[in-house]
């Protein structure tokens, strides 16, 4: 059985490749996004079906499609992976801080809504939003959408710390503040 695995590649200045490295497990794992902090550190993220994937903690379901992210230093050791409970990352945004915000597809009722967040359920799917520590750690946690097709095409956070998606919808109950 062949497998299809995550591809990373730095360039780190004009023509000059820094590393280039592989991260999967037995089956499937899809980088969707990548960024880079201001201390050059990697981000990868996207969907992961293998059950032999390199991840430090995670659900691991072995048929099922999650989302994941991971760690990569400046010279492409891996500092941490994790799966996440959601179905995709889709788009990644990295506040100067080392913060890392995530958003895509979700898992209804899978990820652990925050207190006090702008939605805490979900009923047949939508959007997550999630922001994380430099050490992976889930700050807060929210879903945005109950039903329809959701895309979140991009994702941002200003130097203050406040998130920014663009998107698509086809709801009939778009959630406002």
């Amino acid at each position: 059985m062949s497998s299809v695995v995550a591809l990373a590649l730095a360039l780190w200045a004009q023509d000059v490749t820094n590393y280039a490295s592989y991260f999967g497990g037995n089956f499937q794992e899809v980088a969707s996004v990548a960024k880079s902090d201001a201390d050059g550190n990697f981000f990868v993220g996207g969907t992961s079906s293998s059950t032999g994937a390199p991840f430090d903690e995670g659900p691991s379901e072995p048929g099922r499609t999650l989302g994941f992210i991971a760690k990569f230093s400046p010279d492409g050791r891996k500092i941490w992976a994790k799966r996440l409970p959601v179905a995709e990352v889709r788009q990644m945004a990295i506040s100067p801080f080392g913060e890392v915000v995530l958003t895509g597809r979700s898992v209804p009722g899978a990820l652990e809504a925050t207190e006090g967040v702008f939605q805490a359920s979900q009923r047949n799917g939508g959007l997550y939003i999630l922001k994380m520590n430099g050490e992976g750690e889930i700050l807060w946690a929210t879903y945005f959408g109950n039903a329809g097709l959701i895309t979140a095409t991009s994702l941002s956070i200003s130097p203050s710390g406040r998130v920014a998606i663009c998107g698509f919808a086809f709801l009939s109950d778009l959630p406002r503040p």
